[in-house]
């Protein structure tokens, strides 16, 4: 796994703000030989397959994540909104896929500016 900003940022500082009893029963995910506490999530454990994505071999879609309703985040207004992913698109390096404000599959241009959805195990 990548070394990335965003993933030191979850691991590091985000997960410092979660509150002591659910940091408590967080359960590390293994990445090979890596684990993180939390993860943004690829496109085939939200959508069971590739769809514009790449790369994330061997993940599977999670339960939740097969209820499309249980795709659909929203702002702090209410408003359902967009979320990135971690799966890069598949033929194009400058960008990535995200979840749409409706729940399908989506990808964009990695400059452009949006929300993520983290997991975790417990």
């Amino acid at each position: 796994r990548l070394k990335t900003e965003m993933r030191r940022y979850l691991n590091e500082e985000v997960v410092d703000l979660l509150p002591d009893d659910l940091r408590a029963i967080i359960k590390p995910h293994a990445f090979g030989t890596e684990s993180d506490m939390l993860w943004l999530f690829s496109e085939p454990e939200i959508f069971g397959e590739h769809i514009w994505g790449a790369g994330d071999e061997g993940d599977k879609q999670l339960r939740y994540f097969a209820e499309p309703g249980n795709r659909v985040k929203l702002d702090e207004d209410g408003d359902a909104t967009w979320w990135w992913e971690r799966s890069p698109r598949g033929n194009d390096s400058r960008s990535f896929c995200f979840v749409c404000s409706y729940g399908s599959a989506g990808n964009s241009s990695a400059d452009c500016s949006g929300g993520v959805c983290f997991g975790f195990y417990f």
